[in-house]
């Protein structure tokens, strides 16, 4: 009987009109974007899943007061501020901080410590304090807090699935080739310009975004190089310099050269910084170490 009621209940809601909430094999349940009553549409775009998202985006834009509401009765979400929520609603670029383990945790704590001010003109503002912590010390803690974010988005736009799936992997891959600092500061970059432009996804590349931030500097060193003295530190003993030149490969005026020829690493003459046996002494000793001990 109670599971008759149940079914009742829900053709009466399709009935009326209500919005539905779609089950999924996520976190959690999805607002169901199909159940929307005529969905804008979108002029201008090219781009097929742009012009999708952006249909839905344009929905909530014309019916926040509505779409608010909708938030609001969900069975299950994770816990963010309204502003993050029309953050998310409306598309605008947000910090992924936000969604870092230890900010959701504030969220919850100081939901309703606010202060209140009044204006001159009967208006009120409200000054929201919670701590925040800035900065993602590797790419685990930018893994979780971005699995947190797609948890938020793909409640209000679960056709975006297949996209933040992809950008992830790709992100996660490009902390292979980079550096962590200039991976996060492209992640930034390209939902910045992915904002500024509506007819495009990130499952395409942004070639400007790249050249900002990838370059010969941010590439990351393999792990067996050998990292070289510091090249600022080229003092001789008698105040000339050391040779780079001949430390890098060879000297070009090897005669004439009015530098010091000598290992920028030991400061000994006859050899350069590659057939130094302070650099070489380490790898030896390891493949030693390896080496089956002789019966």
């Amino acid at each position: 009987m109670k599971a008759r009621s149940e079914a009742q209940g829900n053709d009466k809601q399709e009935s009326d009109g209500l919005i539905k909430y779609k089950m999924t094999t996520r976190k959690f349940p999805a607002i169901d974007n199909m159940a929307f009553k005529q969905l804008p549409v979108s002029q201008g775009l090219n781009n097929p899943k742009a012009k999708e998202t952006e249909r839905i985006r344009a929905w909530w834009v014309m019916n926040w007061t509505e779409g608010q509401k909708l938030i609001e009765m969900l069975p299950c979400k994770p816990s963010l501020t309204n502003r993050v929520w029309k953050a998310l609603v409306f598309g605008s670029f947000i910090n992924l901080q936000e969604f870092a383990y230890k900010n959701m945790v504030d969220n919850v704590k100081y939901m309703e410590e606010d202060t209140v001010l009044q204006t001159a003109d009967n208006g009120v503002i409200s000054v929201k304090k919670c701590p925040r912590n800035n900065t993602f010390q590797n790419i685990s803690e930018w893994l979780l807090a971005f699995k947190s974010y797609m948890d938020a988005v793909l409640i209000l736009y679960e056709n975006c699935e297949q996209e933040l799936n992809t950008y992830r992997d790709h992100i996660n891959e490009l902390c292979i080739k980079y550096e962590f600092l200039a991976v996060l500061g492209y992640d930034e970059n390209r939902r910045i310009a992915l904002v500024m432009n509506r007819d495009s996804t990130l499952l395409e590349r942004n070639i400007e975004v790249e050249g900002k931030n990838f370059d010969a500097t941010t590439a990351k060193r393999p792990k067996y190089e050998w990292r070289r003295a510091n090249w600022a530190d080229i003092s001789w003993y008698d105040g000339k310099e050391i040779c780079i030149n001949f430390n890098k490969k060879m000297c070009p005026d090897e005669k004439t050269c009015s530098r010091v020829h000598a290992c920028i690493v030991c400061r000994k003459l006859g050899h350069n910084e590659k057939s130094c046996f302070r650099r070489n002494f380490k790898n030896k000793q390891i493949s030693n170490e390896k080496r089956p001990a002789e019966k």
